[in-house]
């Protein structure tokens, strides 16, 4: 019998997921996602997505936005199926000449190898996530949901 871990490795899946939205494959990143996810963007007034259908508009329209786009991430995994990353989004907008980037902070929940809660912040400095925002068996699928605070202010330079 193998020792090796069938744990899958978040911070590997989390580049995945961003290497597959930089490339603008969106099936390959709602793999990503379960089907009862929530994508928060409100802190950017981009709103809120519940549920894999609304999030695939969502990036659907995101991408549209741009004629050429591309995502930079660095991810850290804080335990119990929680990530942090560091992203930054290059892009022209489409029909013009402009060029615009974007820093983020993107806290993810996963459960079973998906992410089931994402919220993005621009201001990644402390970060709540509500009860409704983590898997419905808790983090990491074990226990009842519960809020949970991370202070970001410690990993590193944007």
């Amino acid at each position: 019998m193998s020792k090796e871990s069938t744990t899958p490795d978040l911070v590997e899946l989390a580049a995945q997921a961003f290497e597959a939205g930089s490339r603008h494959d969106l099936d390959a990143v709602m793999c990503f996602y379960a089907a009862d996810a929530v994508l928060d963007m409100s802190t950017g007034g981009l709103g809120t997505y519940e549920g894999a259908a609304a999030i695939r508009e969502f990036l659907e329209s995101w991408w549209a936005t741009f004629d050429d786009h591309t995502i930079e991430q660095e991810t850290v995994d804080l335990g119990h199926g929680v990530l942090f990353s560091k992203v930054r989004e290059v892009g022209r907008l489409a029909g013009s000449d402009g060029r615009v980037e974007q820093r983020r902070g993107w806290v993810s929940v996963w459960a079973e190898a998906r992410s089931c809660a994402t919220r993005s912040t621009t201001t990644p400095t402390r970060l709540v996530l509500p009860p409704n925002a983590l898997p419905r068996r808790g983090v990491g699928g074990v226990g009842e949901p519960r809020p949970c605070a991370f202070d970001l202010r410690g990993l590193g330079a944007w």
